[in-house]
């Protein structure tokens, strides 16, 4: 049983570290993004980062604890088809133009 209590921290503790690093968080009414394009996202950084990625499933089950995070069907002007609100992707930065570089 210990065991298992500390699997589920340590998991938790990762989902918790990507989603400070790669997302944002906000009002479900403005903040969404696709289940695929969010699990893309925890795969690439789970295996970055040495750990399992797990299925698609347990993804959404460690998403729904989140707070302010609900799994939805497409709902109005946010996506189309299955996601989450209350989070999004982080925007990437633009790489600077090679001219606006300090050289």
């Amino acid at each position: 049983m210990q065991n298992t209590a500390e699997d589920y921290l340590a998991e938790q503790d990762v989902i918790a570290r990507w989603a400070d690093q790669c997302c944002e968080f906000g009002p479900s009414h403005e903040y969404g993004d696709k289940s695929g394009r969010l699990f893309g996202a925890w795969r690439a950084f789970a295996l970055a980062n040495g750990e399992e990625p797990g299925s698609a499933k347990r993804f959404k089950a460690m998403l729904e604890k989140l707070p302010g995070v609900r799994w939805a069907r497409s709902p109005a002007g946010l996506f189309r088809g299955r996601g989450f609100t209350g989070i999004r992707i982080r925007p990437q930065e633009p790489e600077p133009h090679w001219q606006e570089t300090d050289l």
